[in-house]
């Protein structure tokens, strides 16, 4: 099965998510800090429809 193009743009929104909570936990320095950043940044994306977990048909 390939890759669509929901899949990369999910796992994009994913990456970036994490490596914008790893930026900003690195300055304050708290493993902590990262988990609640990344967390709530995933939330966001999910409810807001930026990252889809199922098809819509």
């Amino acid at each position: 099965m390939g890759y669509t193009a929901r899949d990369k743009l999910n796992s994009i929104y994913l990456s970036s998510s994490l490596i914008l909570a790893g930026l900003f936990s690195s300055l304050s320095g708290s493993w902590l800090m990262f988990l609640i950043i990344a967390a709530a940044m995933i939330t966001a994306l999910v409810l807001t429809s930026d990252i889809r977990l199922t098809h819509r048909r």
